[in-house]
Formats: structure tokens, C-alpha cells, sequence
């Protein structure tokens, strides 16, 4: 139906790439059918869209959500989205929005993410998402490979432990660097996070925040050197029950080591 109609060759819309703000707007049908199956959008969906672009994903989303909030930090793009889209638009920069008061307003949020502010954006929303059901993101594959690594990869840090301590992650298919305008120089892949029932008050996303420093500040270190200013009883007593050595390196704690560590430590 809609899927015929709309246009998605964005070199006809006539705006300038701005490198500056890491624009690559995905172009390819097909690639943005595919992630529009996996957002699965209902007529009762609240949808925020990170980065609309010049409208691609937008397109095919706006008959299908009930609202869509778009984020879009380019004036020019915010107009135009605002002029052709039945959607609203928040012309700001999405790495200024307090992500925490969105809780019971919108249960989905998406985007095609600036690979320069992927990471830090991600982080903070996973963990503000309260309220939201599901996240799909399309970031750099090396970003997505490290937010979705498993204890003991090579890849698994700080990134994938934050992450995966409020989210479920789940890697769903690369995109090739043509399918976008203009082209970037390294592959994509699209992300799915699926918020987990869990509350962490602010102490507690601190102490783990100030742990996951601590730790992965040198990761190729053992934990019996990294802990050995902040070591006391009731460390020992987390090391003893959730059968850790201290022989091990960061990467080998999951995210509920972590979390128990952080709360004996601060």
C-alpha cells in the first residue's frame, strides 16, 4: 500500500549533507521494510523516531503508529519533516533530552543513529526506559557487536554491561554501507532492546557507573589489582557468593556481578 508510494531516494529532496552531525540517510526499500517489521508498528503505539532524516523511516511508520514524536537536531530537516510528515517534530539535539521523563509516554523509540553520538545516546537512554516496550536502533556494527557481547568476549566491556544491565539485546541484520546516502565507510546493523522489569535507583546506577570506571579502566588487569583500594568484607562476602576469583579480568563478571559489586562497594 504505502509501501509503493513513498519516495526514498534522498538525493531529490535537495538538502546539503552536513558531515558535522554524522548524516547517512538510509535510502534502500527494502533494508527500511524490514526494519519497520521488526518495530512492528500499532495503531496504539506512542513512537519517538531519533534522527528522522529526510523521512525514509518516517514515511512508512506515520499510517501505522497512533503518534510519532520525531527528534531531529537539523532545523532544516525539522522543518521539512514538519511540513511533509503528520507527525511532531522537537528540533533539538537528542543527546539533550532528559530520556527519564519520557516514562508512560511513548513505548517505542527509533532511529537510523548518528554513528558519532550512537553510543553515548544509547547508553543513556537504556538506562531511562522505563515505560518503553522496545528499541530499535541502526548503529555502526561495531558498536552493535559490543553493546551485544557476551561474558568473556573479546568485545564485552563496560558498554555491553551497562547496556545489559536494563536492557535485553538482541542483534538482528546488517546493512550495507550502499544502502545509505551519502555512503559511509564501515557497515551497519540493526539493534533491538527490549527494557528489563527492573528498577535501579539513582545510587545504585551510580555505584554501578563508578564500579564499571574502576574496572574496565584496564581490563587486561586482574580484579585483585583493580579493587585493592575499595576491598573490605563485604566484598570478599560478593566474591565468595557469586563464585568469582580474584585472579579474573573484567570481562569475565556478568551483569549481575557487577551490580552486586557495585552495592559492597559504594
Amino acid at each position: 500500500m504505502y509501501w509503493n508510494n513513498f519516495k526514498t531516494n534522498t538525493k531529490k529532496v535537495g538538502f546539503i549533507h552536513k558531515k558535522s552531525l554524522g548524516q547517512n540517510f538510509l535510502k534502500d526499500p527494502n533494508v527500511l521494510r524490514k526494519i519497520v517489521s521488526i518495530i512492528s508498528p500499532r495503531e496504539s503505539d506512542k513512537i519517538i523516531e531519533i534522527g528522522p532524516g529526510q523521512g525514509a523511516l518516517t514515511g512508512y511508520l506515520e499510517n501505522s503508529a497512533g503518534s510519532i514524536l520525531t527528534i531531529e537536531k537539523d532545523m532544516e530537516l525539522g522543518f521539512y519533516i514538519k511540513k511533509n510528515f503528520n507527525v511532531d517534530v522537537l528540533v533539538m539535539d537528542a543527546l539533550d533530552v532528559c530520556w527519564s521523563k519520557i516514562n508512560g509516554k511513548f513505548n517505542k523509540i527509533v532511529g537510523n543513529l548518528p554513528y558519532n553520538i550512537a553510543t553515548t545516546l544509547i547508553w543513556d537512554i537504556a538506562a531511562n526506559s522505563i515505560g518503553v516496550e522496545k528499541m530499535v536502533f541502526t548503529v555502526q556494527k561495531e558498536v552493535a557487536e559490543k553493546i551485544g557481547a557476551k561474558v568473556g568476549e573479546k568485545k564485552y566491556g563496560a558498554l555491553s554491561v551497562w547496556i545489559q544491565s536494563f536492557c535485553d539485546i538482541r542483534l538482528e541484520f546488517q546493512i550495507n554501507p550502499g544502502s545509505f546516502f551519502p555512503r559511509p565507510k564501515v557497515m551497519s546493523q540493526v539493534i533491538v532492546l527490549t527494557p528489563k522489569k527492573i528498577f535501579l535507583d539513582k545510587k545504585t546506577k551510580t555505584g554501578l557507573l563508578k564500579t564499571l570506571r574502576i574496572c574496565f579502566s584496564s581490563p587486561r588487569k586482574q580484579l585483585k589489582n583493580l579493587l585493592k583500594c575499595y576491598w573490605n568484607e563485604e566484598v570478599e562476602e560478593v566474591f565468595k557468593r557469586q563464585k568469582l576469583s580474584e585472579n579474573m579480568r573484567p570481562n569475565m563478571l556478568s551483569c549481575e556481578d557487577y551490580l552486586e559489586l557495585s552495592k559492597a562497594i559504594f
